[in-house]
Order: C-alpha cells, then structure tokens, then sequence
C-alpha cells in the first residue's frame, strides 16, 4: 500500500503542477481528478487494514469514490 500511495501521490502531484504550468488547465483536470480519486480510496483502504473503523477511512473511501465518479462524468461530456 505504501508503494502505491507513493506512486499515485507522486503522479497527483505532477499532473498538478503540470496544470499550473499550461495554458489551459481543463485538459488535465479529469486525469488529476481520477488519480486522486484513486489516491483517495487507497488511503481510505488503508484506514481499514490498519484496524482503525474511524470515521476517517469512511470519508476518504467516500471521497475517493466520489472523485472516480466526477473523473468519469469529465471523461463522457468531454
């Protein structure tokens, strides 16, 4: 889990500030939106293999799901 928390926050980051960099932002948003949904939701699964049933691994596994979801819709309308 450590490695793929380390590769997706690795990648989130990049595509971020390659999106700062570029003119037009809204060519990279989906993709950041979809790495980070899905950085998200590993740290969320992460929550739940430690033992720790907080509300805190609830909320990032929501949060990530939610994030795949409106990637997903980017990906349709555009």
């Amino acid at each position: 889990m450590k490695l793929a928390k380390l590769i997706l926050g690795i990648v989130v980051f990049s595509l971020a500030g390659y999106g700062l960099i570029i003119e037009d932002p809204a060519d990279v948003m989906p993709y950041t939106m979809l790495f980070l949904g899905c950085y998200m939701l590993v740290m969320g699964v992460d929550e739940f293999k430690k033992m720790r049933h907080s509300y805190i691994g609830y909320a990032l596994t929501i949060i990530g799901l939610f994030g795949l979801f409106v990637s997903v819709q980017a990906f349709l309308v555009t």
